[in-house]
């Protein structure tokens, strides 16, 4: 009776072998038979001694590790400056810029006016004054700085570059150097992107 289940049991073993051969290399549609070993078998094997394993190789075995999975950030960045000329544009004075101011800041020629919506603060000493255009087929922003007896004006776009400077007085009008203009020019860019939403019409003309 021994030798009868010992047979049993060995014939049943090499029946896994053989179907753990079939489970390696036989299609997707044989593993499934192939892993119904009868309950009967398996027990025959472990009555022998034997126990049943099953190894998977670590490359077969799904990685589940929890991953943070991050929002695309957009690669545009809204410029601020922008805001401040779309603020302009929706609610400022209809104004034309003196010519003697504009054609040396390289807007018109021969001291032509330049057409601008414009928002002026004023304070105890000065007066704020900002103006955006399209009419030379881009945003033109100027910013004006300016006191009772002389003003500074700045050009740039909605990128936010000094392109160019002119200091007013009462006796003329004066091109700045670029790179002595940028520092006072960061300033008071800096100034008006504070004022983003608090802006208000103050006064028109120059």
């Amino acid at each position: 009776m021994h030798e009868k289940v010992y047979s049993f049991s060995f014939s049943a073993y090499c029946s896994l072998v053989l179907t753990s051969a079939l489970f390696a290399a036989a299609p997707q549609s044989y593993q499934s038979a192939a892993m119904a070993l009868p309950d009967s078998a398996a027990q025959a094997v472990r009555n022998a001694g034997w126990s049943i394993t099953v190894q998977t190789e670590p490359s077969s075995v799904p990685d589940a590790t929890p991953r943070t999975v991050s929002a695309s950030q957009s690669s545009v960045d809204e410029s601020v400056l922008s805001k401040v000329a779309d603020y302009t544009f929706q609610n400022g004075a209809d104004i034309d810029l003196s010519g003697k101011l504009c054609t040396p800041l390289g807007l018109t020629q021969n001291k032509q006016n330049f057409p601008v919506k414009q928002y002026v603060i004023d304070t105890d000493t000065n007066k704020q004054t900002i103006n955006v255009s399209r009419a030379r087929g881009r945003v033109d922003i100027i910013i004006f700085y300016r006191t009772a007896n002389e003003g500074t004006l700045y050009l740039t776009s909605v990128d936010g570059d000094l392109e160019s400077a002119i200091h007013a007085t009462k006796t003329g009008v004066e091109v700045l150097n670029l790179a002595a203009a940028k520092a006072d020019f960061e300033r008071e860019k800096a100034w008006w992107i504070g004022q983003v939403g608090s802006l208000s019409v103050a006064s028109s003309n120059p």
